[in-house]
């Protein structure tokens, strides 16, 4: 089904879409919905028995703001998850056989919960001031990618998608039917683009797309995925977290196949010996029509790394905020090794 058994579902640029795949819901009957403040590490999570079982029996939804938490818990074996109230207030309504809620009052006294709640007002305040930043950024960045759009060929982008398809997919089956995937994102903001060895080691081939032309690529990446879902293919997009309608990864679970957007700052590159690289630029681009903007480009390239950075900033000061509750994953301990531990 997915490719790691750590998941985001949500993107700061975005915080009003929630992509907990549907495959997963569809598999719980009995939910615990609790405080956002009251989140566990992974590293702890990690530490406790039935964690230890097959990667395919759980799912971890990691927290946007600070991914070495956990906002959701999804264990597959025993149809049980817990969610965070943000999380929980997204999905759509849906019976379980059992809903247990628990509140910040069973952690806390009253002074505490004010102090929480001024906690809280000046986190959300840091996420507003970062997604404004974020999405500043975004525009200087479709100003460069305007000016490579101006530069491409697309008949030469679409012979380069027919190849593309043609090593990706097996021959039409007339019998096959369309078959809608799942969607979730593919990192955080502020989180690694490099992939972590033991994330693809059941990656066992991949097509990389690299270049500048980023809106070639995300046609690319688009094509495929419709594709996919015409031939009956099952697959995951992982989509990207800072433009929430591209994508960064096409993922075949059948087939421990992956297409992936190589584009900077992703850093992929080729390591099996049946992994191939595409570069968009060299099969489309004119770079002597791209020479002339280059002034344009550079300019808006430096205003977006500098929106990134003031970004990055507020996140790393709303994570501050997270930082001070980790204590009160201790209480609700007990809880989770019932649910989960041995």
């Amino acid at each position: 089904m997915f490719y790691h058994h750590k998941l985001y579902v949500e993107s700061i640029v975005d915080p009003e879409e929630m992509l907990i795949p549907e495959s997963l819901l569809n598999e719980i009957e009995h939910l615990w919905v609790v405080k956002e403040d009251a989140f566990y590490l992974v590293k702890h999570l990690e530490q406790m028995g039935d964690f230890n079982s097959p990667l395919d029996n759980i799912y971890l939804i990691l927290n946007p703001i600070k991914p070495t938490a956990v906002d959701g818990i999804f264990h597959l074996n025993r149809k049980t998850a817990v969610l965070s109230d943000k999380l929980y207030k997204k999905i759509k309504k849906r019976d379980f056989k059992s809903l247990v809620s628990l509140g910040l009052s069973e952690f806390g006294n009253e002074e505490f919960r004010q102090l929480h709640e001024y906690k809280e007002g000046e986190k959300a305040k840091r996420i507003l001031q970062a997604k404004r930043s974020f999405l500043e950024a975004q525009k200087c960045l479709n100003t460069v990618f305007e000016k490579y759009e101006s530069a491409s060929d697309k008949e030469q982008m679409a012979k380069l998608l027919t190849m593309i398809c043609d090593s990706t997919f097996p021959k039409s089956d007339n019998k096959a039917t369309k078959e809608k995937g799942e969607n979730c994102f593919y990192s955080s903001l502020h989180s690694t683009h490099s992939m972590n060895p033991d994330i693809i080691k059941n990656i066992k081939r991949k097509i990389i797309l690299k270049g500048n032309h980023r809106r070639g690529i995300s046609w690319c990446l688009k094509a495929l995925e419709l594709t996919a879902c015409e031939r009956g293919m099952t697959h995951t997009a992982y989509r990207c977290p800072f433009y929430t309608n591209d994508i960064d990864l096409i993922y075949f679970p059948d087939h421990q196949f992956a297409v992936i957007d190589g584009m900077g700052p992703h850093n992929f590159e080729p390591v099996h010996p049946e992994d191939r690289v595409y570069n968009i630029d060299s099969h489309s681009i004119n770079n002597k029509t791209v020479l002339l903007h280059s002034e344009v480009i550079k300019k808006a390239t430096a205003e977006y790394r500098e929106l990134v950075r003031a970004g990055m900033l507020d996140i790393k000061l709303a994570q501050s905020y997270y930082n001070q509750y980790e204590g009160l994953s201790v209480p609700f301990d007990h809880t989770i090794k019932d649910l989960f531990g041995k």
